[in-house]
């Protein structure tokens, strides 16, 4: 009531029959006015108290995590492996002012110090361990350097008497009228050669996977070519082995690929060499086949090699790819390195694909492989290369080559070769003799060894080459090492082309034709293909005469066995023929896997008709 509060009691009063009602009004401000004054005061020092809190908290704050921060710092510090921070422990040694902060102080500043020590040590270790290593890998190098070199030299010193000794044995194969014996012991030193000369490969091939220097050398080859060469090549060890050798071919398989055919020759013929060799009895068989989907002209081709042998033992397969290790079967037969397996299985892999093994003892193994390859073109190959060189062709020039080997024998190979059809060689025996006999004699072409005392073949075909006159002489580099990059240090040295040793007359032969244009005359060889009546001509004509040193017991051997039809006795009966008649063999080989003996037979009858 006017602009004020008013509070009012209403209490009724019943006292002497009287009903009355008592009603007291009060101003507010006569009773509210000190109470209004308290809440004031009240208000004032609440606040008071508030802003005196929260300066102390504050305050506490900053007293408790200054050192926290302090601490955090060191750590950060630690985690950056600054160990001797002057400035952060003196600000540490201002924490120990509160003592659960001073005890965590000092449990991470011990913890601090033992990682420190912890962290040195390690150090320490890492720098020995990176000694010892750089020192290792030092070594290794060194040992690498030292390996290369040795299988360089021991590629030179091995390989050298090997051409001497396979060489000489052709040169003694190509002699007419020698006794049979003379024949066969000379066939056996060529093929002992040539199997140590693999033995020795297939180290080298080992030691240039393991420094990881192999690489394919792809071509165009004829892969019908491939499988018939291997097939002609195995068949008559398989027939010698009691065995059925089958080459199982797919109908989508393609005539051309491109790929390397070395490695892949190399290949198959380790896995059919390997079957024939551990089987007794029953089959070897070789099936390959193509996906028949071919994208951007690629392909894969899928082979097959399995045999009827004893099999290898489960615990034997996981030791069948390592190297120099052999199963029980390969230890009785005391034969090979230990190499073959591994060597396929890398060649394989270097042409996109993978060797697997499936085994049952005493029921034959099965290896399987896959290469990835591009569909190849048609080559041209010249089979005169193939034939035998009987001598020069008419209208021929003389040719004038000269033979440089610090080795007399191998001067003496080249010299026997060659010498007898018509071509006119002189011999050095070493760089400095050459240039000087290249200088008054002017060769059309040098054979030249790169390792020769005084003068070796690169200063001696520097020089020649950097003169005029040089130019015009063909220099061919002969050298017993089989790594890669020697022949392309020969080629850049200035030699014109590249022959390793040992060597075939037949690739001899090519060079003279690549680089002088030299023709021949060929042996009579008559294809493969030839009908049954032109090979009973050419038995009975061209060939007839050619068996005049086997003896009338084995004609009758041969005859008694065509009459019965016994293959593998007529196989083994063919394979006394010296290697020198060769063409003989091959038609008669022929004759007996298509079991025509009735040919073999009238061609018996007949020969010995015109002997008498």
């Amino acid at each position: 009531m006017d602009g004020q509060n008013y509070f009012v009691q209403v209490l009724p009063v019943s006292k002497e029959n009287l009903n009355w009602l008592t009603v007291i009004i009060i101003p507010e401000s006569d009773f509210m006015e000190q109470i209004n004054q308290n809440v004031r005061l009240t208000i004032l020092f609440s606040g008071l108290t508030l802003i005196i809190a929260t300066i102390i908290g504050i305050l506490t704050a900053r007293w408790i995590t200054i050192p926290i921060s302090k601490l955090s710092r060191y750590s950060q510090a630690l985690a950056l492996k600054k160990w001797q921070n002057s400035e952060i422990k003196n600000d540490l040694l201002e924490t120990r002012n509160i003592t659960e902060i001073s005890t965590l102080t000092n449990s991470f500043n011990s913890m601090a110090n033992q990682l420190q020590e912890s962290f040195e040590t390690l150090e320490h270790r890492i720098e020995e361990r990176t000694t010892e290593l750089a020192i290792a890998k030092d070594k290794a190098e060194v040992a690498n350097q030292s390996k290369s070199s040795f299988i360089a030299n021991m590629s030179h010193e091995l390989r050298s008497p090997l051409n001497a000794i396979i060489g000489f044995s052709q040169l003694m194969l190509r002699t007419k009228h020698l006794p049979k014996e003379q024949y066969e012991n000379a066939g056996i030193i060529q093929r002992s050669g040539e199997y140590l000369l693999t033995l020795i490969n297939n180290v080298l091939d080992f030691s240039k996977i393991e420094a990881g220097k192999t690489t394919l050398n792809l071509k165009d080859f004829d892969l019908y070519q491939l499988l018939d060469d291997l097939e002609d090549m195995l068949h008559l060890k398989a027939v010698n082995a009691g065995l059925e050798l089958i080459f199982d071919r797919g109908d989508n398989l393609p005539h051309y690929i491109y790929t390397d055919g070395i490695k892949l020759r190399q290949v198959l013929l380790n896995l059919l060499g390997n079957a024939i060799k551990f089987t007794r009895q029953g089959e070897v068989v070789l099936s390959i086949n193509s996906i028949a989907e071919v994208i951007d002209g690629k392909c894969s081709l899928n082979f097959s090699i399995r045999d009827t042998g004893k099999g290898i033992a489960p615990e034997e397969l996981t030791k069948l790819f390592e190297a120099f290790s052999q199963t029980d079967s390969g230890k009785e037969a005391q034969e090979g390195t230990g190499l073959g397996l591994v060597i396929s299985q890398q060649f394989v892999q270097l042409m996109g694909g993978d060797i697997t093994v499936e085994s049952e003892l005493n029921q034959g193994t099965t290896f399987s492989f896959s290469i990835q390859a591009k569909l190849g073109k048609e080559t041209q190959e010249d089979n005169t290369l193939k034939q035998r060189v009987l001598g020069l062709a008419l209208d021929q020039p003389v040719y004038k080559i000269l033979a440089v080997d610090d080795k007399s024998i191998n001067r003496q190979l080249l010299i026997k070769l060659l010498s007898p059809f018509g071509f006119e060689i002189k011999e050095a025996s070493n760089g400095q003799e050459a240039i000087a006999v290249w200088d008054d004699w002017e060769p059309h072409l040098i054979f030249m060894d790169m390792r020769m005392p005084v003068m070796d073949g690169y200063e001696a075909t520097k020089y020649i080459k950097s003169t005029t006159k040089g130019n015009a002489t063909a220099i061919i580099a002969l050298t017993a090492s089989v790594l890669e990059e020697e022949k392309a240090i020969v080629l850049s040295a200035g030699c014109d082309d590249f022959v390793r040793k040992p060597f075939k007359e037949q690739v001899l032969f090519e060079i003279l034709t690549k680089h002088l244009g030299v023709q021949y005359i060929y042996e009579n060889v008559e294809s493969d293909r030839l009908t049954n009546e032109d090979n009973d001509l050419m038995l009975s004509s061209a060939h007839l005469a050619s068996l005049k040193t086997m003896s009338n017991d084995w004609r009758s051997q041969l005859s008694e066995a065509a009459i019965e039809g016994d293959s593998n006795r007529v196989m083994r009966l063919i394979q006394e023929i010296p290697d020198q008649e060769s063409t003989t063999i091959k038609i008669l080989e022929k004759l007996a896997r298509q079991f025509e003996f009735d040919e073999i037979v009238a061609w018996l009858n007949e020969e010995t008709g015109n002997r008498e």
